[in-house]
């Protein structure tokens, strides 16, 4: 009788301890499911952005075909007359740029109502020459501009104020995705009679460059 007790109690500490160890393991099975779920992509991994000197090239040594855009709509404040000279011109690495950061044409009509296949390339230009003016202050030529400097003519071209706000942590000869939608969604949520299509914000980040070059 002793020996069957004895193999009774033996029988349920090794139940017991099986159990324990089946619980330990789903649990350690929990915490590694939860780690590799649960973790988060480092600050700023998925960030594209170019580097700003062949594009910054591309608009500058052509600031006479922008200043003819601006002189001619400088007479109507309500509506933009198009330009092919300066569509075709800046439309090539304005398209390369907006590329190279991956913005779509949903990214940019999230922002501004973009009205047709053309408007959305003048739409890319704008972002462009932009991005460029954006980038000079951050560097040696932000002293060298022929006008005014940025703040001073963003504000003029755009009615805003306090342009500073709007450049951040950006790097010298940089640019990335999020920095400069973060700029179209100011201009255009602010200035909605004249950026409220792309020929408008390409006039805009055209009146801006004639004023600064």
């Amino acid at each position: 009788m002793k020996k069957v007790y004895w193999y009774y109690i033996f029988c349920l500490v090794v139940l017991s301890a099986c159990s324990n160890q089946t619980s330990d393991v789903i649990e350690v099975s929990k915490i590694q499911k939860m780690d590799v779920n649960d973790s988060e992509p480092s600050e700023g991994e998925d960030e594209e952005f170019v580097l700003m000197e062949t594009y910054n090239e591309s608009v500058r040594s052509n600031t006479d075909i922008i200043a003819d855009f601006c002189i001619l709509n400088q007479d109507d404040e309500t509506t933009v007359i198009t330009d092919d000279i300066f569509l075709n011109l800046f439309l090539p690495p304005a398209q390369s740029f907006v590329s190279s950061l991956n913005i779509s044409y949903q990214d940019i009509n999230n922002v501004i109502s973009l009205q047709s296949q053309e408007d959305y390339e003048y739409a890319v230009v704008g972002l462009l020459i932009l991005a460029t003016e954006l980038d000079c202050i951050n560097t040696a030529q932000a002293n060298v501009t022929r006008g005014g400097s940025f703040l001073d003519c963003f504000s003029e071209a755009t009615g805003i104020a306090g342009g500073v706000s709007l450049v951040g942590a950006m790097a010298a000869g940089t640019m990335t995705k999020k920095q400069l939608l973060k700029v179209l969604g100011m201009i255009g949520g602010k200035t909605a009679l004249r950026v409220s299509c792309g020929v408008g914000l390409a006039l805009i980040a055209a009146e801006i460059a004639w004023c600064m070059y």
